[in-house]
């Protein structure tokens, strides 16, 4: 783990030097469409569901998918990276990892610049972590920040499957750097929403004085 470790301080540094910036699926070539919208709206509404809830919201969700997979708000279609990334979403949320997985990597061979590389890149991250496949889930995030040291959301990736491979001390390290790039103690904050609602970093701060600190800073500025 020495040469992750060399290669996540060398990624580092270099974020230090690029503008802040964490792409999304809009942050790409494509614009957002009125489908898109709805899809996130729906994904929103359905998390805390009751059980008969959430098999209406799927069903909603599926429907808007299929809307937007035939055409776009300009009834022009829609490119298979835009389509593959929220056919990864949507499986992830009401689906399964498993095939959440499979968008996920379809769409990297459909990404054409950067910013979409490092996003299918970190949503693949994302469900090798959740799949338990913490090893391979460190490698795709270090390539989601290769592909674009500016995509924020690839850190959080990285420390989480740092600390789940057992590395907890690099990717608390990784963490203490990494929030840097932004003021946690603001809203919007990407490292903020991430650590109030993965699991990881609360195992994290109960092990870790420097991530404990962190929460101590956020709770200070909700006043609580």
């Amino acid at each position: 783990m020495e040469e992750i470790k060399q290669i996540v301080e060398r990624l580092v540094e270099k974020k230090a030097s690029v503008r802040k910036t964490t792409p999304s699926v809009t942050a790409s070539r494509h614009k957002r469409t009125a489908t898109q919208r709805e899809i996130n709206l729906a994904i929103a509404r359905a998390q805390g569901a009751s059980a008969e809830g959430m098999a209406e919201a799927e069903r909603e969700i599926r429907a808007l998918f299929e809307i937007l997979k035939s055409r776009n708000g300009e009834d022009h279609p829609n490119p298979p990276w835009l389509i593959e990334t929220m056919a990864c979403c949507v499986e992830g949320n009401v689906g399964t990892v498993e095939k959440a997985l499979m968008h996920a990597i379809d769409s990297q061979e459909s990404a054409d610049n950067h910013v979409e590389r490092a996003i299918s890149h970190g949503n693949t991250s994302e469900c090798l972590r959740l799949l338990g496949r913490y090893p391979e889930a460190v490698e795709e995030a270090i390539k989601a920040i290769e592909a674009n040291p500016g995509h924020l959301s690839a850190y959080s990736y990285l420390v989480m499957a740092l600390y789940r491979a057992g590395e907890g001390d690099l990717a608390a390290a990784t963490l203490e750097k990494a929030v840097q790039f932004e003021d946690i103690t603001k809203t919007p904050s990407l490292f903020r929403v991430h650590m109030q609602t993965y699991p990881e970093y609360g195992e994290m701060s109960a092990e870790f004085e420097s991530v404990r600190a962190l929460f101590v800073a956020i709770e200070a500025a909700e006043g609580v």
